[in-house]
């Protein structure tokens, strides 16, 4: 009897729990712009993933609608929902933007080797000029004499 009953809970506690949810996606309608975590966290609950990245917090909430697994995301800048919608696809692939970064770095490093080169000549001209030449000093330190 004992059995019977536990058997019962077990089955029948999940079966009205499930029965009073509603389902994720008509909860993620109800999330707009500009809603503090707290609000989101009320309406959707914790996410499955976080990540920050590039100052922005991104949490995602996995879900099925229609036996079709949902992956949807919210971004928040400055605590403040800035993105609600589908996982976010950057425009280029990891290997493109790769490329991308070598070239910047490339270009940041001739920079930096044009400027120090710049800077030497600068340094040069300039002691050139405090040096002076031999009929022309262009330095000549006076000394009060020792007494």
């Amino acid at each position: 009897m004992r059995k019977l009953a536990f058997l019962l809970i077990a089955v029948l506690v999940p079966l009205v729990n499930t029965g009073c949810q509603t389902p994720m996606g008509a909860d993620f309608q109800k999330l707009k712009p500009g809603m503090e975590k707290s609000q989101v966290l009320d309406i959707m609950g914790s996410p499955q993933r976080t990540q920050r990245w590039r100052g922005l917090d991104r949490w995602t909430y996995i879900f099925y609608e229609h036996e079709a697994r949902e992956e949807r995301e919210v971004h928040f800048d400055q605590g403040k929902a800035s993105y609600i919608g589908a996982k976010y696809v950057s425009p280029v692939s990891a290997e493109q933007q790769d490329a991308l970064n070598e070239a910047s770095n490339r270009e940041v490093e001739e920079r930096v080797r044009l400027h120090r080169e710049e800077a030497a000549r600068a340094l040069e001209n300039y002691e050139g000029e405090i040096r002076g030449t031999e009929s022309n000093p262009g330095y000549v330190p006076t000394f009060d004499p020792v007494q």
